[in-house]
């Protein structure tokens, strides 16, 4: 977007947010822009209205993009998949293969605040920690999704 010099107008899914979704694509058609559409499970009936008027374009709006980020879901309408094209971003197989996606994906901010060896061997110990629980967490018997939003925090360490 920022190439192209487009504007990205952003909502996350979840209560009640349909309304300003709706009238969030209805901007970005009209105005040629992009929109990012966050956690379309959570809005089910909106994936249906957009279905539908995805339905009714002859031609796309120029400039006009929808983003649309979903868990998978059994109800979520098949004629806007089919529409689309879809990037499926899969994890990793393997403890080392998570290891590296880990750093690689780690804020540079975070790598450089650990300059302490202790410091080093804590992230590491964390990393490794978050990849095993990504591996093993069909063993587990309540499956749980230890994410970003559960590592970062603790890697950052209390008070920062």
């Amino acid at each position: 977007a920022k190439r192209r010099d487009r504007a990205v107008l952003t909502i996350s899914m979840g209560q009640g947010q349909d309304d300003a979704a709706r009238r969030l694509v209805q901007t970005a058609v009209t105005q040629g822009c992009w929109v990012l559409v966050q956690n379309g499970h959570l809005g089910l009936g909106l994936m249906e209205q957009l279905e539908e008027m995805m339905a009714r374009f002859e031609d796309v709006p120029t400039g006009f993009r929808l983003w649309i980020t979903s868990q998978p879901h059994d109800r979520f309408p098949l004629g806007l998949l089919k529409r689309s094209t879809k990037v499926a971003d899969e994890p990793p197989r393997g403890v080392r293969a998570r290891l590296k996606r880990m750093y690689a994906t780690m804020p540079p901010e975070l790598l450089d605040a650990a300059s302490q060896p202790a410091d080093r061997k804590a992230l590491y110990a964390l990393a490794f920690m978050h990849s095993v629980v990504q591996e093993r967490r069909s063993g587990f018997r309540a499956p749980y999704d230890f994410g970003p939003s559960d590592w970062l925090p603790a890697a950052r360490g209390p008070g920062r």
